[in-house]
């Protein structure tokens, strides 16, 4: 950048003992480097490059100041010339089928055993949700009443909205994590529908967990975009789509809609979300934990079914 040579003649007291430090093919470019001059204050001049047939420019000083608006003019060039940072690298995309697929096994089994007639023992009274036996100690029916359904209609439905959920829940969060939180979502929404029933309350369903699966991805939704530089109002969207929801599917007429275990199901989910989802912001899950986690849904629930097997002796 520095040039000892001698500028070209020009009016001024100091022009006679000035010298050139910055050339520039243009005039907007000799500007903004006087500018930076003009900054700290130090005295300059613009001339035509005479040597260069007048077609670009340099810039003078005294020659007091060579060092000192190099230096200025280094540091300048240095600073607006460094590359810019790498983007982030893409944040990758999550396998969204494993966890799908076991979904749809475990309740496809389930329902084989309710309905082939091959079992020694009928699993809706084992597996349901009963307020009188889980507040004796059967925890396992909070599990194993995810599995079990009254009918063809029932079934399906919940394969279809679990499945839309899980899938969507899966791309925030992992296959694995995503539906062990589900299948945990769901337990807790009919442990705490328990407490807050009659002792003969009886019901069964995957819908608690899918409506868990509901506050799961309002969790998520909220915190995966709590750090853009978004609305207020269009930060607090997903809640308020996830409300709107939960009360346009889980408030159903009908003796069938367990309306209170809906609730219960999403409020469990927005809990069980929140350290999943704070998580996965920071650093999503490797497939190494994603597969520990689903080995682990997949664990407790045949641990649940083993326990209300040996329990009905």
């Amino acid at each position: 950048m520095n040039d000892g040579g001698r500028g070209a003649g020009g009016g001024g007291s100091w022009h006679a003992e000035s010298v050139v430090v910055a050339r520039a093919p243009d005039r907007k470019g000799i500007d903004e480097l006087a500018l930076v001059l003009r900054a700290r204050g130090l005295q300059h001049a613009i001339l035509p490059d005479h040597s260069a047939g007048g077609r670009s420019f340099v810039l003078l000083v005294p020659a007091h100041l060579l060092h000192r608006a190099g230096h200025e003019l280094d540091d300048y060039v240095k600073e607006n010339s460094e590359p810019p940072a790498p983007p982030p690298a893409p944040r990758p995309r999550p396998s969204l089928w494993p966890g799908a697929l076991a979904y749809v096994a475990v309740l496809a089994f389930v329902w084989q055993g309710q309905t082939g007639g091959a079992l020694p023992k009928q699993l809706l009274p084992l597996g349901r949700v009963d307020s009188e036996a889980i507040r004796a100690g059967e925890w396992w029916r909070c599990v194993t009443a995810l599995t079990l359904h009254l009918d063809v209609p029932h079934i399906v439905g919940n394969l279809v909205i679990g499945l839309s959920f899980g899938l969507f829940l899966s791309y925030l969060l992992g296959s694995g994590v995503a539906w062990l939180g589900i299948l945990l979502a769901g337990a807790l929404g009919n442990a705490a529908n328990v407490l807050l029933r009659q002792p003969e309350h009886l019901s069964a369903g995957a819908s608690t967990a899918v409506f868990g699966a509901l506050g799961l991805i309002t969790t998520a939704s909220l915190l995966l975009r709590g750090h853009l530089r978004v609305g207020r109002w269009r930060r607090w969207a997903p809640l308020a789509a996830g409300v709107a929801l939960l009360g346009y599917l889980g408030m159903g007429e009908g003796e069938r809609t367990d309306v209170a275990a809906h609730i219960f199901g999403f409020l469990a989910g927005l809990l069980v979300g929140w350290p999943l989802a704070a998580r996965a912001r920071e650093r999503p899950e490797g497939p190494g934990v994603q597969l520990l986690a689903g080995l682990v849904a997949l664990g407790l629930v045949t641990l649940s079914w083993w326990r209300a097997w040996t329990a009905a002796g």
